[in-house]
């Protein structure tokens, strides 16, 4: 079991390396797709190929943000539903996995047998957890 247990920290460690290398690679990824996206608009253009390479070009679209607020969340759901139906109004309605477990369990606390409608039967997820002596 020793054994096994130090396999798991050298493979963690080995893990953590390549995440961290990894995030290095990502930040300075970002930087040259900046540099390039920003060079790109100095000189006026949205697309230019580099002969061979490739072809890089931006485009610019609207993006939403998820209402943040009970109150926002209350009026587009209203405003879909009015406009669209209930059928359009609940495929949009989403839960935050975490959120929901969390709610789910304070459920059942008093009563483990109860039968949430709308969830299927929870299932048992087995987590093995490490802590590292320093």
């Amino acid at each position: 079991m020793d054994s096994l247990i130090k396999d798991l920290q050298e493979a963690r460690a080995s893990y953590d390396e390549a995440k961290r290398k990894a995030t290095e690679l990502y930040n300075l990824l970002q930087e040259k797709e900046d540099l390039v996206l920003n060079t790109l608009k100095a000189n006026g253009k949205t697309k230019y190929e580099a002969e061979g390479v490739a072809l890089v070009y931006y485009s610019t679209r609207e993006v939403y943000s998820t209402p943040k607020t009970n109150e926002q969340k209350r009026e587009l759901f209203r405003y879909i539903q009015e406009k669209y139906g209930v059928e359009a109004c609940t495929s949009m309605l989403s839960i935050n996995h975490q959120t929901l477990n969390s709610w789910a369990n304070k459920e059942t606390e008093a009563d483990p047998l109860l039968a949430i409608p709308g969830l299927d039967k929870p299932e048992s997820v087995e987590t093995l957890y490490f802590r590292a002596k320093k």
